[in-house]
């Protein structure tokens, strides 16, 4: 699979992404082709205060492109052990954060997709 590919997406679990990377299949992965690009997905980040959240994407940016998901589509506001948890944003946008907490939309999405758009302009990778 990973020979066929251009790009990987390796998910993340945001309560311990350092746990859930594979480093072995990174490295399996740039030994094909330095061209291959691998992409990691911090997913789950409504369960963890989102200074975690930048916090990791910061960290993990600087080997890999990384960005932040919430794939669930269950509400999730009222198991988070307060609603507090969010009322910062990326950009201070509070609307963005309740909307994100109350809804059962995944979040994410449409980051990803322009990533993998990106690369496919940009490198011609299809």
């Amino acid at each position: 699979m990973i020979e066929a590919s251009d790009i990987i997406l390796e998910i993340l679990d945001a309560r311990d992404p350092i746990g859930c990377r594979n480093k072995e299949i990174e490295a399996l992965i740039q030994s094909y082709s330095q061209e291959k690009k691998i992409i990691l997905v911090v997913n789950k980040i409504d369960l963890v205060p989102i200074e975690n959240a930048e916090a990791w994407l910061t960290y993990l940016r600087r080997e890999y492109a990384t960005v932040l998901f919430k794939a669930n589509t269950q509400n999730q506001s009222d198991r988070l052990g307060g609603s507090t948890l969010f009322k910062k944003s990326f950009t201070d946008n509070k609307e963005m954060v309740e909307q994100m907490l109350n809804s059962n939309k995944a979040m994410g999405a449409d980051n990803l997709l322009q990533l993998i758009k990106n690369y496919s302009k940009k490198e011609g990778i299809k």
